[in-house]
């Protein structure tokens, strides 16, 4: 659903629509590890709260010269 909306409703390219993809994968497996049982309880502010803390971790170890994307997964 997500990506049919992404590629007929906003008009983006199947390269961006997979891009998007990870992204929320990724935020959603960080923000519900429970899985859809933790997303039925979600609200922005809980999502906004994770949000925050792992912003702030990020930039904690980008400030340490620890390469943060790699700890994730993600090929810099």
């Amino acid at each position: 659903m997500f990506a049919a909306h992404l590629t007929h409703e906003s008009g983006l390219a199947p390269t961006t629509v997979e891009r998007h993809k990870l992204l929320v994968h990724r935020f959603l497996q960080e923000i519900c590890p429970a899985g859809a049982e933790e997303f039925a309880a979600l609200t922005p502010e809980i999502a906004i709260g994770k949000s925050m803390v792992r912003r702030s971790e990020f930039l904690q170890m980008r400030a340490l010269g620890i390469d943060a994307l790699a700890t994730i997964g993600v090929a810099g």
